[in-house]
C-alpha cells in the first residue's frame, strides 16, 4: 500500500467517525498549512511522507496501528490490533488447558479433544512462522530507517 493510499484511508476513517469534515480540519488539528495536507492527500512527494502519516496519527490520539501506518498491512486501527493480540493467546491458552486435561486423563475416549490438540499444535506452528516473518520484516524496516537517519545526518554534516 502506497503512502498516499494510507493517508486517504486514514482520512476516510476519520470522516466516518465524524472527527473531520474537510482537509482544513486536519491542518488546524495538526497546526500546519492547508497546502501541506493537500500535498499529502494528492501524493506529492514533499507532503506524502512517513513523518506526515505519524503526525496525523498523533493529532488524532494515535487511533491508527503503527505497523499498518508503515506497511499498510494488518489491522488499520490500534484498538483492533490490540484486540487481535489479546485474543489470540487467550484462545491458544484455552485450547492448551483443554488438551492438557485430555492428556492427563490418558486421552481415552476423546478423539475430538485429541484432534483439537493436533489442530492447536498446527496453529501454534503457523503462528510461530508468521511471527518470525513479521519479526524479520520489522527488523528489516528498522534497518532501513536507521540507514535513512544516518544518511540524513551525513547530508547535514556535508552541508555544514
Amino acid at each position: 500500500m502506497e503512502k498516499v493510499e494510507i493517508i486517504n484511508a486514514m482520512i476516510a476513517e476519520l470522516k466516518k467517525r465524524g472527527l473531520i469534515q474537510k482537509q482544513k480540519d486536519i491542518s488546524e488539528r495538526m497546526n500546519t498549512a492547508p497546502s501541506v495536507v493537500s500535498c499529502a492527500v494528492h501524493g506529492h512527494p514533499n507532503g506524502c511522507t512517513q513523518s506526515f502519516i505519524f503526525k496525523l496519527n498523533e493529532a488524532y490520539g494515535s487511533l491508527f496501528n503503527p505497523e499498518w501506518l508503515i506497511s499498510g498491512s494488518g489491522h488499520m486501527l490500534q484498538a483492533d490490533a490490540e484486540a487481535a493480540r489479546a485474543t489470540s493467546p487467550t484462545i491458544h491458552q484455552q485450547n492448551a488447558e483443554h488438551c492438557t486435561a485430555v492428556v492427563e486423563n490418558g486421552g481415552s475416549g476423546d478423539a475430538m479433544a485429541l484432534r483439537l490438540l493436533q489442530i492447536e499444535v498446527e496453529n501454534l506452528r503457523k503462528d510461530n512462522a508468521r511471527l518470525e516473518e513479521e519479526k524479520k520484516r520489522l527488523e528489516s524496516r528498522c534497518d532501513e530507517l536507521q540507514r535513512a537517519i544516518l544518511d540524513q545526518f551525513a547530508r547535514r554534516e556535508t552541508n555544514q
